[in-house]
C-alpha cells in the first residue's frame, strides 16, 4: 500500500509541474502590457505579470494550507495515542473532512 501511495504522489507531483509550466509558456507568450481596472485605481502590467502572480500565491497558499493539515493530523494523532478524547474526535473529523463539522455545528 505505501507503495502505492508513493507512486500517486509521484505522478501528482509530475502533474503539477506540467500545468506550472504550461502556464509560465503561456504567459511568456503574452508579454504584452495591458491595464487593470481595480475600481478605485488602474494598474498598467504586462500579461504574463497577470498570469504567473495568481499562480504563485495559489501555490503558496495551497502549500501553506497543505502544512497546516498536516499539523494538525499530527497533533490529533498525537492527542489520540495519549488517550485525550478531543484528540481522536479530532482525528475522525479530519478523516470525515469538512462534512464532520458542518453535522456537528448546528
Amino acid at each position: 500500500m505505501a507503495d502505492f501511495k508513493g507512486v500517486l504522489r509521484s505522478i501528482e507531483q509530475l502533474v503539477v509541474v506540467v500545468v506550472c509550466a504550461a502556464v509560465v509558456f503561456f504567459a511568456f507568450l503574452n508579454l504584452q502590457s495591458t491595464t487593470v481596472d481595480l475600481y478605485f485605481t488602474r494598474i498598467e502590467a504586462a500579461v504574463a505579470l497577470l498570469i504567473l502572480v495568481p499562480l504563485l500565491t495559489g501555490l503558496v497558499l495551497g502549500w501553506m494550507g497543505g502544512r497546516l493539515r498536516a499539523r494538525r493530523k499530527l497533533k490529533a494523532a498525537q492527542a489520540a495515542a495519549a488517550g485525550d478524547w478531543e484528540g481522536e474526535e479530532l482525528a475522525d473529523e479530519e478523516e470525515l473532512g469538512d462534512w464532520a463539522t458542518e453535522t456537528t455545528d448546528g
